[in-house]
């Protein structure tokens, strides 16, 4: 993954159980809409197709869309329907918690929302666990030499859009 900053590129981290449970969404889904089309209930089928891709999308926001995403000038946060834009150099330590948070040099923190969980001991109580997000996170900010900018918040629109959509699709599919 490392090997991606080198060339330009980013890594992004979320929960790959929460990418299992949303192909898993989407396949049952599926299921049920093509269970209605095939029977030739087309009315049915596209009414629950409008409201299943909106439940979709609100899975894809819970699910996939909140992660973390770094790449050599800084750390992208994306929360619930917002993104936290944090430079390398206005980071001043990186902590696990029930999530990832980056406190910042002006004493604030960004939680960040969507990073995978942290690891359990399991049996083996007392024992170290290695916590890979948080080592790649560390290893990133600590290899950087980016200085201080600003961190930029804001609202994640392309999501909001592409929900604001499926909500009025799936009103008419109701509706209509």
């Amino acid at each position: 993954m490392m090997k991606d900053l080198d060339a330009g590129g980013a890594v992004v981290l979320r929960a790959t159980s929460s990418l299992v449970a949303f192909i898993a969404l989407a396949g049952a889904g599926a299921l049920f809409v093509g269970d209605a089309l095939l029977r030739g209930r087309w009315e049915l089928g596209l009414r629950v197709a409008g409201v299943f891709l909106f439940v979709l999308w609100a899975a894809w926001v819970f699910l996939v869309r909140m992660s973390i995403r770094f790449d050599r000038a800084g750390v992208s946060a994306r929360n619930l329907l917002r993104v936290i834009d944090v430079p390398w150099g206005r980071i001043v330590s990186i902590e696990r918690h029930a999530q990832l948070r980056l406190v910042l040099d002006d004493g604030g923190a960004v939680e960040c929302w969507g990073s995978p969980f942290a690891p359990r001991a399991g049996r083996h109580r007392g024992a170290e666990v290695s916590d890979t997000a948080l080592e790649l996170l560390r290893t990133a900010w600590q290899s950087s030499s980016a200085t201080g900018g600003d961190v930029r918040r804001g609202w994640d629109l392309p999501a909001i859009i592409a929900g604001a959509i499926l909500l009025l699709g799936a009103t008419a599919a109701l509706v209509f």
